[in-house]
């Protein structure tokens, strides 16, 4: 059967919280609603709930919707990460995660920053599985000396937090999404070259992990160096624009967001784009990530696997 999972930066926490756009959780999810995929997997977003209500179309999610405060990182930031099933045919075995430091259960995570990722094990009609992670780089550590904070700390924090999962049998077949506000579009004399180096490092930890880029492996081998790409563009330019810089059509295209799948299902991605469209532009200032694996045959494949273990 074929499993479409996207990966969305919504863009609550701007739009609705302080853009005073009332009705923007409404849209923003029935958008996502339409394109009707199998799992979402959902940063800087909260639950649909309106007027307490929850739309007719919704099926499960991880955390749960209510109360919604699951869902936030902090007082502050009420807002987070979150597994999201649209199909009915579909298990959502939730991944429970407590605060780093606190008495946990040994299959529980840990998780430094509550609210960043969320992850949960998909179970298939077939009877077989995936792991799915819904992550968000937090921009935090404020360093005073540069008025700015990081996101590569929080995020290698967060691979630390999953490496008991990703190195366990069940995350053998993992699909890891999210914006991750980082990347490799850095080039010397550019401001973002001061972090390019620790971003660099991060993706190839989540390289040497056995994870695949699907966004990358799926474009055509021929497309050249994305226009107008921060990277230079070197000629072995990747990227894809997930990102506008100040949601302007002129804005420096930028990526951030990414979909990885693990090595025993990398070759089950038939499909992997972002969502460029301006229905997407007009809720948020990343756009979708539209991926697609096809596990027709995963039983077999999985049993095969388990008995090389």
């Amino acid at each position: 059967m074929k499993v479409t999972v996207i990966s969305w930066n919504m863009d609550i926490w701007k739009k609705a919280t302080f853009g005073g756009d009332r009705d923007h959780l409404r849209r923003a999810w029935q958008f996502l609603a339409d394109l009707r995929p199998d799992i979402a997997l959902v940063q800087e977003a909260r639950p649909p709930l309106v007027d307490g209500k929850l739309p007719s179309w919704w099926v499960r999610s991880w955390p749960p919707a209510e109360p919604p405060e699951r869902w936030w990182i902090s007082k502050t930031r009420r807002w987070g990460s979150a597994v999201v099933c649209l199909n009915p045919d579909l298990e959502l075995r939730p991944l429970e995660t407590v605060r780093l430091g606190e008495p946990k259960k040994n299959d529980q995570l840990a998780a430094s920053h509550p609210g960043t990722f969320a992850a949960a094990e998909v179970g298939l009609p077939t009877g077989s599985a995936f792991v799915v992670v819904s992550a968000y780089g937090l921009i935090d550590d404020y360093n005073p000396e540069i008025g700015e904070g990081y996101s590569a700390t929080t995020l290698n924090r967060m691979l630390s937090d999953l490496t008991p999962l990703i190195d366990s049998r069940r995350g053998r077949r993992m699909v890891l999404g999210g914006d991750l506000n980082s990347g490799t579009q850095w080039r010397p004399g550019m401001r973002q070259a001061r972090w390019g180096p620790m971003h660099d490092a991060t993706m190839i930890r989540i390289e040497k992990f056995g994870f695949h880029n699907c966004l990358a492996e799926m474009l055509p081998p021929d497309r050249g160096p994305l226009e107008g790409c921060p990277c230079g563009p070197r000629p072995d330019c990747r990227h894809v624009r997930t990102l506008r810089q100040n949601n302007r059509p002129d804005g420096d295209p930028v990526q951030v967001d990414y979909i990885f799948a693990s090595e025993a299902i990398a070759d089950r991605v038939v499909g992997c784009q972002p969502l460029d469209v301006e229905a997407a532009w007009a809720l948020s200032d990343h756009c979708p990530i539209v991926a697609t694996f096809e596990f027709a045959d995963v039983r077999t494949h999985l049993s095969k696997e388990s008995a090389e273990a």
